[in-house]
């Protein structure tokens, strides 16, 4: 019985670390350029020339992933949010960021800045955050 309960638990933190994996996968899915608006998994492909947003104004889920990518997987991508959005768990990898969002009770935007570092461009699309 002891064995049963300590391999549960084992298999319990080796998820919970997982999930911190998932977030952080460096896979680019933007090669084709075009993200996917699905609030519960959503992807932002960004241009690599104009730094255009894919969709441009994205909708996600109280806490739901987030990815970014630039679609050629080059560059140094960083995403700033103002203060007061409710995002965590941010990260970034080269070509590519993710963040995760907060409860919230009612819709809200949110102005975000994308930001090339390597270049120090910037462009500045919408996210609403949703109940």
């Amino acid at each position: 019985m002891r064995r049963v309960a300590a391999a549960l638990f084992s298999l319990a933190i080796i998820g919970c670390g997982s999930t911190q994996t998932d977030s952080g996968a460096s896979t680019n899915v933007c090669a084709g350029g075009h993200g996917n608006s699905d609030r519960n998994h959503p992807i932002v492909c960004i241009d690599p020339t104009t730094l255009a947003a894919d969709p441009n104004t994205v909708e996600l889920k109280s806490g739901k992933w987030i990815h970014f990518y630039i679609n050629d997987d080059t560059g140094q991508l960083d995403i700033v949010f103002p203060p007061g959005t409710p995002v965590k768990n941010k990260g970034r990898d080269g070509a590519h960021y993710w963040a995760k969002a907060d409860t919230v009770t009612t819709s809200q935007g949110f102005k975000y800045t994308i930001r090339e570092l390597s270049s120090g461009r910037e462009n500045d699309p919408v996210i609403i955050i949703e109940p």
